[in-house]
């Protein structure tokens, strides 16, 4: 009787699951699956604990997103997957420059840098006989030479699978607009991704090519949390961009250089349930940063996330949160008030209550509504970055604030344009204006065309023009180091003939106030250890 029970249920849960997965016309791979399990237990040539356990195993495949429907996830890969068009307009872009690499193949990319030995240049200085020319060996050399290290912390692992999610009404075809479907076209390549099925993996391992030629590169890796609704319910439908902390861990678990490190951020919501439990447990691990997207369903000054403050501040986290507006989320009446939760100006109540915040893209340089003006006037959102960077100067002498503001260059460089640089350039003297390096690859591997940042600044007068070429060459070979090389050497002479350039601290984080400090080495040793004990 129990035997006959047992069965019965098996068969119930088998069939219940195949139903729950894909309740269509047409049957998935999972449902198929279900259907030969149940199929084989019947006909006496799998046991039931064995199906079972095979059943579990595969049906991890399917993402949390998802929520256990089969066809969610067909339909994901089908408006994701890489169509004539994208080829076309991939191979297109590559041709005008857009895309730096995007025509590479990951085997290709590796002989490429394999061709250039930048650690015989780092000791012996620039040698003929090389991939790159003498001028583009010395920039580099000047630029690395005498530098501890070089913090980036600003890189992403995009991917469409390992659990990530990106919205089709985002990028995909024909579900987002024109000019969103380009862009991740674009930076799908960028990022050396083609089929989503194992894109992750692709572009970790471009990324991991690119940082073992980087040397001293110590680089963070940012995941990105999913939508929450206040009552702490994942909000797929308006979740832009979902990249899994799991997928980080895992690009910093697995790169291996003898001269340079990747390391991992976490990205916790304060309105996912187990907000507590996350934190606690990225800091076991010797994880110091907590990346936030405000404009995906985070409002920074609210009340309700004191106690997510209270908890980074006594484990000693960094918070980075992304400011100004974020164009990658869909957006409609139901969330239209997200977009100005990435202003500058919320993140006062973080200061007041001692978390050291880092706002990426040093403010945006998009126009956002002035909080303090009654006519909420727009303005460009570096300048709410610099007016906040003052003010907790002189509230942190008060003590009224105990955090620190940083702003992070991620972008800023590259694609921000001059006015901008120029700006920060002028104010990154002052003692509050905490400037961090951060290249928010595998953006640096997009020009824009006509448009060329290294032109465009030497035109400018924030770069010698004799630096132009040379760094395209050392772009050419490997963009992630060009992009520190390029923002090590922007320089400015005013008028009365004083010289302007982003002091040793932004690259460092070493500052004369304490250094920025965004992963606990002795703890992350102690966790890599036990994993490769695994």
């Amino acid at each position: 009787m129990c035997m006959l029970l047992k069965r019965t249920i098996f068969l119930v849960l088998m069939t219940g699951v195949s139903l729950t997965l894909g309740a269509h016309a047409s049957h998935s791979e999972y449902d198929q699956e279900a259907i030969k399990l149940r199929q084989a237990v019947l006909d006496g040539t799998l046991s039931e604990e064995y199906a079972v356990e095979v059943w579990k195993e595969d049906s991890k495949t399917i993402p949390a997103w998802a929520q256990g429907d089969s066809e969610k996830v067909k339909q994901y890969y089908k408006a994701h997957a890489e169509g004539r068009l994208d080829r076309m307009l991939g191979y297109v872009a590559c041709r005008m420059g857009v895309i730096v690499h995007g025509d590479v193949t990951q085997n290709q990319l590796e002989q490429n840098l394999a061709r250039f030995d930048i650690q015989k240049l780092l000791v012996q200085g620039p040698y003929g006989d090389a991939v790159l020319s003498l001028e583009a060996q010395q920039l580099v050399y000047d630029s690395l030479v005498d530098m501890p290290k070089v913090y980036d912390m600003h890189l992403h692992n995009l991917g469409y699978d390992e659990g990530n999610y990106l919205n089709p009404k985002s990028a995909a075809l024909g579900i987002a607009t024109w000019m969103d479907y380009f862009t991740f076209m674009v930076l799908r390549y960028a990022a050396g991704m083609t089929s989503p099925e194992g894109s992750t993996q692709e572009a970790r391992r471009r990324l991991q090519l690119y940082a073992a030629h980087f040397p001293k590169l110590e680089g963070i890796v940012l995941p990105i949390h999913q939508a929450f609704t206040p009552d702490g319910e994942v909000d797929w439908k308006n979740t832009g961009s979902y990249l899994a902390n799991q997928a980080a861990l895992k690009t910093a678990l697995t790169f291996s250089s003898d001269d340079s490190e990747l390391f991992p951020a976490v990205s916790v919501h304060p309105f996912d349930p187990k907000w507590q439990e996350k934190l606690i447990s990225a800091r076991q691990k010797g994880i110091c940063l907590v990346k936030w997207m405000p404009p995906q369903s985070i409002p920074p000054d609210s009340e309700a996330i004191d106690r997510f403050y209270i908890l980074m501040r006594e484990l000693g986290m960094v918070l980075i949160a992304h400011a100004g507006p974020e164009h990658t989320i869909p957006t409609d009446k139901e969330n239209e008030q997200w977009v100005d939760w990435g202003n500058p100006l919320r993140f006062r109540k973080a200061l007041q209550m001692g978390v050291n915040v880092i706002l990426a893209h040093c403010g945006h340089s998009d126009n956002i509504p002035d909080l303090d003006s009654p006519e909420r006037t727009l303005i460009p959102g570096y300048e709410l970055f610099l007016r906040l960077a003052r003010e907790a100067r002189e509230k942190n002498k008060t003590g009224e604030w105990t955090g620190k503001l940083y702003g992070d260059l991620a972008a800023v460089t590259t694609h921000y344009g001059p006015d901008f640089i120029r700006h920060l350039l002028n104010c990154s003297g002052e003692s509050c204006v905490r400037l961090i390096y951060g290249s928010d690859y595998p953006f640096t591997n997009l020009i824009k065309p006509r448009k060329d940042a290294y032109e465009i600044c030497a035109q400018e007068g924030l770069l010698d023009q004799e630096k132009v070429e040379p760094l395209k060459e050392i772009r050419n070979w490997n963009p992630l180091l060009a992009n520190y090389v390029f923002t090590k050497n922007l320089a400015y002479v005013d008028e009365t003939g004083k010289t302007f350039a982003f002091p040793l601290q932004t690259f460092t984080g070493e500052f004369s106030d304490g250094e920025l400090v965004l992963i606990d080495r002795e703890l992350w040793n102690q966790y890599q250890n036990k994993e490769d004990e695994k």
